[in-house]
């Protein structure tokens, strides 16, 4: 079941924009719903922050079918650390056996450098295909401002 409504957020040029907010939710045994993906859509086009390897080309390719346009932003309140990777089909793709994980700080001066894409709804279904059951996606306000969705630690 998909719910759309309005919301505002805020923005750093103008006092706001008109947005979607999406919730995706699936009732579970019993009625209980379990909400599957939140979040505000600026001008119909989901933002996707990347610190690490959906920041690669050869990963952007296998995911999504092409290479991403983005630009430089930072996730501040978070730090980044290594995972190890251990999923076969991960490991083919970005060739590498450990990957970055972000984990909440609270400190603001910590940042983590990375980019933010402009994706399709498909885009992220496809990077939640992706990224193993050691991440999760949050929605969160990045240094420019602007909201984006971000993968950090499931456990964190």
């Amino acid at each position: 079941m998909a719910i759309r409504r309005a919301c505002r957020v805020a923005h750093p040029v103008r006092a706001a924009h008109r947005v979607s907010s999406i919730l995706e939710a699936e009732t579970r045994p019993g009625g209980r719903i379990r909400e599957l993906r939140r979040g505000c859509k600026i001008a119909g086009m989901p933002l996707l922050f990347s610190y690490g390897t959906l920041r690669d080309p050869a990963v952007q390719r296998a995911n999504f079918g092409r290479e991403l346009t983005g630009r430089a932003d930072a996730l501040p309140g978070y730090a980044t650390r290594l995972l190890e990777i251990t999923d076969p089909d991960v490991l083919a793709v970005s060739g590498e056996t450990h990957h970055p994980i972000v984990v909440a700080t609270g400190d603001d001066a910590d940042q983590v450098p990375g980019v933010v894409f402009e994706v399709t709804d498909d885009d992220l279904v496809a990077a939640d295909g992706y990224e193993v059951d050691d991440y999760h996606r949050i929605l969160v306000s990045l240094a420019s401002g602007v909201r984006a969705w971000v993968y950090v630690s499931a456990t964190a």
